[in-house]
């Protein structure tokens, strides 16, 4: 029943998205490991702390979370979120290992999954990724090489919070640089395991 009434909850909050600027995200949530049904209202609290930064922050905000955060909807939400604008930014929490991540349906993306991106011209859109997961760091090479212009993780086991609020304050809010948002994040969670491959230049309102 709690469940239930979370997502039912969860589909009112995402039913209106403003235009603001033109450039979309993709947030992939799913908490949960091995669909354990254990993270839900933390998953929808994530997005109660979130919602109104992305909203005031992109033109288009694409929510994959618990069950919608599937393998295959990664996928066609990411291609077709490159197909639709000029610049789009990734935001993945979950659980995840060295060389891949996990989706709902205990479903894993692995390394070789995301450099098969790379053969879709439009992945030059995708401008920054967050691989929110333990070792995260470890995939960042492969979204470079699929097309993004900077990727950043934790080189170890993590989690996301306070380290993402923060940043999303520092770089959506405040206007700070990728380096210093990520800084920011890592003073805050006393957690100096974050790293950027890439880019460290870019700010919300810029390509570089």
């Amino acid at each position: 029943m709690r469940r239930t009434f979370l997502f039912a909850l969860l589909a009112v909050l995402v039913s209106w998205s403003p235009a603001f600027a033109d450039r979309g995200a993709v947030l992939f949530i799913e908490m949960e490991k091995e669909d354990a049904d254990s993270k839900d209202l933390e998953e929808l609290l994530t997005l109660g702390g979130i919602y109104a930064t992305m909203l005031s922050s992109y033109d288009q905000v694409y929510w994959l979370v618990n069950e919608d955060a599937t393998r295959d909807n990664f996928f066609d939400t990411l291609l077709a979120a490159v197909d639709a604008w000029p610049t789009v930014d990734l935001y993945i929490m979950a659980h995840g290992g060295m060389q891949y991540f996990w989706g709902h349906y205990d479903d894993r993306i692995y390394a070789d999954d995301i450099l098969s991106l790379a053969s879709f011209p439009a992945m030059q859109h995708l401008r920054m990724v967050y691989v929110g997961t333990c070792h995260g760091w470890d995939l960042t090479d492969e979204f470079i090489e699929a097309g993004a212009k900077s990727a950043f993780g934790s080189d170890q086991t993590m989690v996301n919070f306070p380290f993402f609020f923060s940043f999303l304050y520092a770089f959506a809010l405040k206007g700070d640089s990728l380096e210093e948002a990520v800084i920011a994040g890592s003073a805050a969670a006393d957690d100096d395991s974050f790293r950027i491959n890439g880019l460290t230049t870019l700010h919300m309102n810029t390509d570089n």
